[in-house]
């Protein structure tokens, strides 16, 4: 939560990835598909949305308790596939990092488009198979997640914490090397190197690394896609991709033409 960590880390991140003018969220009723504990919620609600914040888990509690000071907040435990709203009831739709890890990524993306209200739009951030997906950190998680995935948290939590004790030295050596310590942190087991550059003390880099590796080697799910499949899904349910976002993984907005707009064309 950038309010607790005093950085604007998930603020840049969302706007990076959607491409969307700051000011366009005010006003706009939101829905973030898989909140979480509430990080980028926090961002639409501070740029004056409405936000109805969906997760599966026991993770709206966290997202409430964290956001509680907001009167636009509307925590609802529902799943992506039983979205309990009425269709294109939404101005902005998003789901950062959340598709791959549910059973069926094509359907959940479905899913959410559906809620896209006409003249609205989505906005979506998903991992993407690619040359990277064999190599460095991300070769490791492919390694290890057969495993890790059926631990009981307690052991994957130590197993994390003594990697991350093991490669802290290296870590802590790389992180101002820029260019070339992000090469290689993106070499170690362990979530990091998109960090490089988050202005936190040791202490809570380290955490923050540890939370991170924890989320990698932890879903039951982890589907990444290929960018043309998900703009296809997009096209498919009746909405107009944007160019490519080139900031990492899948980055892809999309919006559904305006009511009057799709009577002109028919």
């Amino acid at each position: 939560m950038d309010s607790q960590n005093g950085t604007a880390f998930s603020r840049e991140r969302f706007y990076s990835i959607t491409e969307w003018p700051q000011p366009s969220l005010r006003g706009a009723v939101v829905l973030d598909g898989g909140c979480g504990a509430g990080r980028f919620a926090e961002i639409a609600l501070a740029d004056g949305a409405e936000v109805i914040a969906l997760d599966l888990s026991s993770a709206v509690d966290a997202c409430r308790k964290n956001l509680q000071a907001h009167p636009n907040l509307h925590c609802v435990q529902a799943s992506l596939f039983e979205l309990p709203f009425r269709d294109r009831a939404f101005d902005t739709v998003y789901s950062i990092g959340v598709i791959q890890h549910t059973p069926d990524p094509h359907r959940a993306v479905a899913c959410l488009c559906e809620k896209v209200a006409p003249g609205g739009r989505i906005g979506l951030w998903i991992y993407e198979r690619d040359w990277k997906s064999y190599i460095g950190t991300i070769g490791f998680k492919y390694a290890l997640r057969p495993m890790t995935k059926h631990w009981p948290t307690p052991k994957l939590e130590n197993f994390i914490r003594a990697m991350e004790a093991i490669c802290w030295p290296v870590v802590r050596c790389a992180r101002p090397l820029g260019t070339l310590g992000k090469a290689i942190m993106r070499m170690l087991p362990l979530s990091c190197a998109h960090l490089q550059k988050v202005p936190l003390s040791d202490e809570d880099f380290r955490e923050w690394i540890r939370l991170d590796t924890f989320d990698m080697l932890s879903p039951a799910y982890d589907s990444p896609q290929r960018y043309p499949v998900v703009e296809s899904w997009l096209e498919k349910a009746g909405l107009r991709p944007a160019p490519r976002h080139p900031h990492g993984a899948i980055s892809i907005t999309a919006t559904r033409p305006a009511a009057g707009a799709a009577a002109t064309q028919r």
